[in-house]
């Protein structure tokens, strides 16, 4: 299993890309096609900037990814690829809209500052996913997507349930490029339902 980390590793610097989880996003983008020309994608967790490297690319220079992390990212990745250092917990949706009026997709590789207890860090991780799902229900244009990563636990089927009301279908993927003890498995959403289902969505998540 190192050397296949390893493999990961070394790859990633000689494409310079900043981090080895770009290949996750890559595989998933080999099998499900969620990226294309043109789009405007809003990407949560974007710090170091792997994932904003690789889509920037496929998006080109019509299309967006807007990064936002806590952890600031101070290098430019491209001229498609602005940067927002905040908290996707305190920012207003009117700072989304001023970049778009919808997005064609969200992909966040949020994850908690892990506390080593596994039922902590599952449930940390799925309120990260729940605030994506939020956003994405403003955010992201009717027939677009979600994709997000969560630490498997107790709370997971449930989550899955909830993602299913919102999103025409929805799968399970977890890339060869994760550690296979890892926890962390993505669930991708496709075909959403209409924006702005409710006035009382976040509250129906919460």
């Amino acid at each position: 299993m190192r050397e296949i980390q390893d493999h990961y590793f070394r790859q990633a610097k000689k494409e310079n890309y900043a981090a080895r989880s770009v290949y996750k996003l890559k595989e998933i983008q080999d099998k499900k096609h969620i990226l294309n020309s043109g789009q405007k994608i809003l990407e949560l967790g974007a710090y170091p900037g792997s994932w904003s490297q690789y889509a920037s690319k496929i998006v080109g220079p019509k299309g967006l990814v807007l990064g936002v992390d806590l952890q600031n990212r101070v290098e430019i990745i491209a001229d498609n690829a602005p940067f927002v250092h905040g908290d996707v917990f305190e920012l207003e949706l009117e700072l989304y809209h001023s970049y778009a009026k919808y997005f064609s997709g969200i992909i966040s590789d949020m994850a908690p500052n892990t506390t080593g207890d596994k039922s902590t860090d599952h449930l940390q991780s799925v309120g990260l996913c729940e605030k994506a799902l939020y956003l994405s229900l403003d955010l992201v244009k009717k027939g677009g997507f979600l994709l997000v990563k969560i630490f498997q636990g107790g709370e997971f089927q449930q989550f899955v349930l909830l993602m299913r009301k919102y999103y025409g279908k929805v799968d399970i993927i977890k890339p060869d490029s994760s550690r296979k003890e890892s926890k962390e498995i993505f669930i991708l959403g496709t075909n959403k339902k209409e924006p702005n289902l409710s006035e009382n969505t976040q509250e129906e998540i919460e």
